[in-house]
């Protein structure tokens, strides 16, 4: 936890953050992919496919259309 380094917080009262640095989203999405989400959609889809990936599954046998995901975002991508 520091001062906020992704962006000039001097305009703001609160001016502490734990920000992520260094997040490589690429082993997990294509360049492409990456380019077009907002930064918060890729640390939900990178945690994702590294859930995914963890549970066991098998992408080539997974059947997509038994599964379902909800997301929820007030403001943003």
């Amino acid at each position: 936890i520091h001062r906020v380094r992704l962006f000039d917080p001097s305009e703001y009262r609160s001016q502490m953050a734990a920000e992520i640095h260094g997040f490589d989203p690429l082993p997990w999405m294509d360049k492409k992919t990456v380019q077009r989400f907002d930064r918060f959609s890729t640390f939900a889809v990178s945690a994702a496919v590294m859930a995914f990936n963890d549970a066991g599954f098998d992408q080539a046998s997974f059947e997509a259309h038994k599964a379902g995901v909800i997301i929820g975002s007030a403001i943003g991508g």
